[in-house]
């Protein structure tokens, strides 16, 4: 019988709208506040270093920049590990955006995002979504070298786009694979690398060179289109050095 499902009250309904309403300005507010804080230099973040993130969280300079003031409002204030993660991960991410960008390029993104509302819209929700589910914080630097690429114009937004989903599908030990791939060097494919090369091989980073598709060495393989942009990525991050960008 129809009539013996149960119905929702028509108060339950606007709940449900309201609530909807509410967490899609959510998304808008942290989206807008992601896009205002990538699109301007912070003094503060000038000295930043993966060694000092504690007292970078702590600084009441870096928790009024925009997204990780929203970010702590959101959770009411309240300190747990989860929100500090979050911080961490943020923060760093800024902290190498700003320390690998100049501010000319700065000036010149928060130009085209004031004449073009949605300039850089997907992609800035796209790594929100990234750095949310991420639990390595080295993947915020990976992230941030990708983003500044972005802003210099060396990524397009579909490139952008296809390294950092890459970035997030692969494990950090993955980037040593990479490096020796790009080296081309002749050494024996080790029976605990096999998986590396395989996950590589799954995300399009790289490919094997062989009919078969079972390298046994590492010159077997070779690096992708997309994996050329992610090497030059990975480079950067493992060079430590803003010379290097």
């Amino acid at each position: 019988d129809l009539h013996s499902f149960p119905t929702r009250r028509s108060s339950d309904l606007v709940y449900m709208c309201k609530k909807g309403k509410q967490n899609n300005l959510t998304h808008q507010l942290f989206v807008e506040s992601f896009r205002d804080s990538v699109s301007q230099a912070f003094d503060c973040l000038v000295d930043f270093s993966e060694n000092m993130i504690d007292s970078f969280i702590d600084d009441p300079i870096v928790q009024a920049i925009p997204i990780v003031k929203l970010g702590v409002t959101a959770y009411n204030g309240v300190k747990s590990f989860y929100n500090y993660f979050q911080q961490k991960k943020l923060i760093s991410f800024l902290g190498k955006l700003n320390s690998c960008t100049d501010e000319k390029n700065f000036i010149k993104m928060k130009e085209k995002m004031l004449n073009k509302p949605n300039y850089l819209l997907k992609e800035s929700e796209l790594t929100l979504a990234l750095l949310d589910k991420t639990i390595e914080t080295e993947k915020s630097i990976l992230l941030a070298e990708c983003f500044a690429s972005l802003i210099k114009e060396e990524f397009s937004e579909k490139i952008y786009t296809e390294v950092t989903l890459i970035i997030d599908q692969i494990f950090l030990s993955d980037l040593d694979t990479i490096k020796i791939v790009k080296d081309g060097t002749n050494d024996d494919v080790k029976a605990e690398e096999i998986s590396s090369l395989n996950r590589l091989v799954a995300s399009g980073a790289i490919r094997s060179c062989v009919l078969n598709g079972n390298g046994v060495s590492f010159s077997d393989y070779e690096l992708t289109s997309i994996g050329e942009y992610l090497s030059d990525v990975v480079t950067k991050y493992q060079c430590k050095d803003c010379s290097c960008n």
